[in-house]
């Protein structure tokens, strides 16, 4: 290997004197900053609370399509359609759902031409994250289901990894949150404690 020859009292001094002209605090946040820009783009998997920030959300939810055909459906001025409102429009609350969530969303999403409904349906699914849970999660929830409720397990456990509540009217949820593995609201359980409740 080939000795490089460096004068290092020459190279202190000259640091010494460019070092005079810089912000170093500024200069590192530019590049924590950048950094992190290229982070999300290279690792989006790694950072998997950024989208509300730094901080943590107060309140994580998956919401079953059940909910979001029931606001729709309902009208505009129904409190399932204000609860709806709420998990999109407050940023304390993050939602979340595995792969087969969003595809039901998606098709479900196809049936709706009018303006609210597709307004509705771009804003659910621009803020919920996807969250594809590990085979030991969909292992421990797949006890609680029929055979055939591939979905609802990925579901479940989506909730189970994420530690978000989950808001459905299926009745398929009920063994697992009576086994106290996740936590499942109704419809209207949600909007008694988001909606109704003062605080």
């Amino acid at each position: 290997m080939k000795k490089t020859d460096i004068n290092i009292e020459e190279l202190t001094r000259q640091l010494e004197i460019d070092l005079k002209n810089i912000d170093i605090k500024s200069l590192a946040r530019w590049a924590k900053r950048k950094a992190s820009e290229k982070a999300r783009r290279m690792y989006p998997e790694a950072l998997p609370s950024r989208e509300l920030g730094l901080q943590e959300p107060r309140l994580r939810f998956a919401a079953d399509t059940n909910l979001f055909i029931s606001a729709i459906m309902a009208g505009k001025n129904t409190r399932t359609l204000q609860l709806l409102l709420k998990l999109l429009s407050d940023e304390a609350i993050e939602l979340v759902a595995g792969t087969p969530l969003l595809i039901e969303f998606e098709e479900i999403g196809h049936i709706f031409h009018q303006p609210l409904p597709r307004e509705v349906y771009g804003a659910l699914i621009g803020k919920t994250r996807r969250i594809d849970p590990g085979p030991e999660s969909v292992q421990t929830c797949k006890p609680y289901f029929p055979g055939t409720e591939a979905s609802d397990i990925v579901h479940a456990a989506t909730c189970l990894e994420a530690g978000a509540i989950l808001i459905t009217n299926d009745r398929h949820f009920d063994r697992i949150r009576d086994a106290g593995l996740i936590r499942v609201w109704s419809i209207q359980e949600a909007i008694e404690k988001l909606i109704l409740t003062k605080k």
